[in-house]
């Protein structure tokens, strides 16, 4: 069985995936960095801003 999981970056992402019907989601590091630091993925964000951002996408309140 093949799946289509979106890649989110944030909590409005994760939000529009789950109500499109996604069962599985997954945190994407380009858009993640892009959409944090406006930057391209070239390293520049660390281990502790990913941290920040995974939980401030996939708390309770933000996912079911």
């Amino acid at each position: 069985m093949l799946n289509s999981t979106p890649g989110v970056y944030d909590g409005i992402s994760a939000r529009l995936a789950l109500e499109a019907g996604f069962d599985v989601l997954y945190m994407s590091g380009a858009a993640t960095t892009a959409s944090m630091l406006g930057q391209p993925d070239l390293a520049i964000a660390t281990q502790n801003d990913f941290i920040q951002v995974d939980e401030s996408t996939f708390s309770t309140e933000a996912v079911p």
